[in-house]
């Protein structure tokens, strides 16, 4: 993705997924807020996830 000029977001991850993204390199590919943890809230991590993703890309908006 990131070579298509796109970026990737994982939401609601769990503690052992984020272990395992953590041990493979993945979390530093994704960045530090590439990774969203699970809450209690059902769609709590999507709308962080959302947020971070629109943050993004307006930022990209502004560079050109």
């Amino acid at each position: 993705m990131h070579s298509a000029g796109g970026r990737l977001v994982l939401a609601d991850v769990q503690p052992e997924l984020a272990q395992v993204l953590k041990h493979t390199g993945l979390t530093d590919e994704l960045g530090v807020d590439g990774i969203v943890g699970s809450e209690p809230e059902i769609f709590g991590p999507v709308a962080k996830a959302v947020d971070l993703g629109t943050t993004w890309i307006d930022s990209r908006k502004t560079q050109q």
